[in-house]
């Protein structure tokens, strides 16, 4: 009878350890390279928000803020700029990494 109730306790578990590798893929880091026109940059907020080109298999074009945790990537940004980043995707989260006036290389 206890082996029973082990094996079944195994086999309810099992759905539970298979969720917990599709969360694991999920936080996967995805990076992509983009292209945009800036609209607005928000320094203090670490915020710039830019009308973006259609990012394949991932967002259609659109205008949004994105996130920059690092605030030197904002210096002598404006609004108008045309800019190459890259955006760094883990998870439900999204920042840019890299920035930089389209045409330019590297990025700041």
């Amino acid at each position: 009878m206890r082996y029973k109730a082990i094996l079944l306790f195994l086999i309810l578990l099992m759905p539970a350890g298979l969720l917990g590798c599709e969360q694991r893929r999920t936080e996967e880091r995805v990076s992509y390279e983009v292209g945009g026109k800036v609209v607005r940059v928000e320094a203090a907020r670490r915020s710039v928000t830019i009308a973006h080109d259609e990012i394949p298999g991932f967002m259609e074009a659109m205008t949004m803020p994105f996130d920059v945790r690092d605030p030197a990537l904002l210096e002598g940004l404006a609004s108008g700029d045309t800019v190459r980043f890259e955006l760094v995707v883990q998870g439900t989260h999204a920042w840019i990494v890299k920035i930089a006036p389209a045409g330019a290389k590297g990025g700041s």
